[in-house]
């Protein structure tokens, strides 16, 4: 399991390092991406490293759902039931409905 971090690129340094802001301030490697980095872009960073570049959607909803929310314009996978919980996957589920 990655326990990655969502940051956004802050300034761009020599020896393809950049600053980035998220919950902090870090140094992060950019050794494992292709392609130029820019102020302004979005990356998943694990260890110091920056493991992939993030659009602004990705990264919107990356950190909806690590802050507990719904990915904003996207219904819940099942959709919810009558009483506004997520739907039983069971094929066997009761309905909810005692009558």
């Amino acid at each position: 399991m990655c326990v990655g971090e969502v940051v956004r690129v802050r300034e761009v340094l020599p020896g393809r390092h950049v600053v980035v802001d998220g919950a902090r301030t870090l140094r992060v490697s950019l050794l494992a991406l292709d392609g130029p980095v820019v102020e302004g872009d979005w990356l998943l960073v694990h260890a110091g490293l920056a493991l992939e570049r993030l659009t602004d959607d990705e990264a919107r909803d990356a950190l909806a759902l690590r802050a507990g929310d719904e990915p904003p314009d996207e219904p819940p996978a099942d959709g919810p039931s009558a009483d506004g919980l997520p739907a039983d996957p069971r094929p066997d589920a009761p309905t909810g409905d005692p009558t």
